[in-house]
């Protein structure tokens, strides 16, 4: 008789019964669900809600030195006593603010400006206050100068990467996920042999003298502060428009890269699959959510890639990186994290758009080589939960942890497909999901409501022990063979 011990690792394929696998402690992890919607800001901040951010700044591509000015149009709360308070690092130096056009006194210290401000008249019949805060300076994070070799070409760069904290550091604002501005402007001033790209649509483009232009872009949509972006550079702008079918509308997919005709040459057949990707994942998800705009790259020197909103910072134009931010258009930007312990909702979707690209544009079987590379990555941290425990969201690399946010989290989205059984209720719940708290934000929980609504499935179940629970369950079995019998 032969008789051995086989473990069992299930992690993308289970039923309901082998949840029970994996305890979880509520009372002893309570701490855990203390909702991080204000940590580390100023209380103040939250007497006013966002309207509208308008960038207006000088800079370059040979440093991240900048002036101009930012305007926040707001709306104030009940609580509001005379303080209007925004969260600016005290490094950059503010030189005048005026509110609703007058010139007003305020302090700058401890990363906040306060400003003495006493509210009579609105400002507009949109909004009650209107706040300039003009400033200089050089951004100690959150935005940077770098440079990089492309085709034997050596090309500078300025760029911005602001999540999850680091607005502030570059421009006056309030980073609070829940409290998204209507719109945004952002108007930047260049040497006139450059490009800047940021969000939205540019809608005017011209020289100013004096070797200098300005580029003026405008976003219609809805936009979370660490969605704000420019990337100043040497720059082509390589565009064509995307037909996405069952759809009348085309989709402007605007990418600037660096000004050397043989990086087009290498490089435009990868760019254009971002055409196949929109279709891919408009017919999973429904329409690109900014379809009125566009959707577009800045090329950076920069190991991966950030999904600033109608136009990600990316690295370069492989395959998985590409839809992965693309996704975040649907998951990250329309839709948002409620807090940054749910990042979840952000990356373990855009993850997942990694696997349908897999499933539905590479040759087949290429998602499953990929799932179990994801896999593997999942098991390789055993502790720690897909939700951020409160106390750990202060740690950028936590939040960010490529094993349980990411690959971890792609897991649970494949478990859910799965635990659904029906493609198309999966993905039609996904749409319901995206209708309920698009252009706002929302929470795991959220998710698990719409979930059972729309399945009838119970997820209390999974989501105390993958979203909140640690680890992955264990199996043992015995078994040995008598005669041409196996027993297990």
């Amino acid at each position: 008789m032969q008789k051995t011990t086989i473990l069992f690792i299930l992690l993308g394929l289970f039923t309901l019964n082998l949840l029970k696998a994996q305890e979880y402690d509520f009372d002893k992890h309570a701490y855990k669900f203390i909702k991080a919607t204000d940590y580390e800001n100023d209380s103040r901040v939250h007497h006013y809600d966002v309207g509208f951010y308008f960038l207006d700044l000088e800079m370059t591509n040979t440093s991240n030195a900048i002036s101009g000015h930012a305007r926040i149009d707001l709306n104030l709360e009940a609580e509001y006593n005379d303080e209007l308070v925004f969260e600016f690092k005290s490094d950059m130096t503010v030189d005048s603010i005026k509110v609703n056009d007058v010139l007003c006194t305020y302090t700058h210290a401890d990363d906040v400006i306060v400003i003495d401000y006493t509210h009579s008249t609105d400002y507009n019949e949109n909004y009650q206050v209107s706040a300039v805060v003009y400033y200089h300076g050089s951004p100690s994070d959150g935005l940077f100068y770098d440079y990089d070799v492309y085709e034997s070409q050596m090309f500078e760069f300025t760029y911005s990467l602001t999540e999850p904290y680091f607005a502030k550091y570059w421009f006056p604002c309030k980073q609070i996920l829940t409290d998204k501005a209507d719109s945004s402007y952002f108007y930047v001033t260049i040497p006139e042999d450059l490009k800047a790209g940021s969000n939205g649509l540019l809608v005017n483009e011209y020289n100013i003298g004096g070797g200098l232009k300005r580029m003026e872009w405008q976003s219609s949509y809805p936009i979370a502060f660490y969605l704000i972006s420019i990337s100043v550079a040497y720059y082509m702008d390589y565009s064509f428009n995307a037909d996405i079918p069952n759809y009348s509308e085309t989709i402007l997919v605007q990418n600037y890269i660096p000004n050397n005709t043989n990086y087009l040459d290498n490089n435009d057949w990868y760019i254009n699959r971002t055409e196949e990707m929109l279709q891919v994942l408009s017919d999973a998800y429904g329409l690109y959510p900014h379809h009125e705009e566009k959707y577009g790259h800045c090329i950076v020197p920069l190991g991966g890639g950030m999904e600033h909103q109608t136009m990600t910072t990316l690295g370069d134009f492989s395959f998985r990186l590409v839809i992965h931010e693309l996704t975040h258009s649907w998951f990250g930007d329309y839709l948002t994290c409620a807090t940054w312990q749910d990042i979840w909702v952000n990356e373990g979707f855009a993850s997942y758009g990694e696997y349908l690209g897999e499933e539905f544009i590479q040759p087949e079987g290429y998602e499953l080589t990929f799932l179990q590379g994801a896999q593997n990555l999942a098991k390789e941290a055993p502790t720690g939960s897909v939700y951020v425990p409160f106390e750990e969201i202060n740690d950028v690399g936590r939040v960010f942890n490529y094993r349980l946010s990411y690959r971890k989290g792609l897991c649970l989205v494949h478990m859910i497909r799965y635990m659904i059984d029906d493609d198309d209720m999966f993905f039609a719940t996904m749409r319901e999901f995206l209708d309920l708290y698009g252009n706002g934000t929302a929470t795991g929980d959220d998710l698990k409501v719409i979930l059972e609504t729309e399945t009838g499935i119970d997820f209390d179940p999974f989501f105390n022990e993958w979203y909140y629970g640690e680890g992955y369950p264990t199996y043992s079995a015995e078994w040995y063979k008598q005669g041409s019998d196996l027993h297990i």
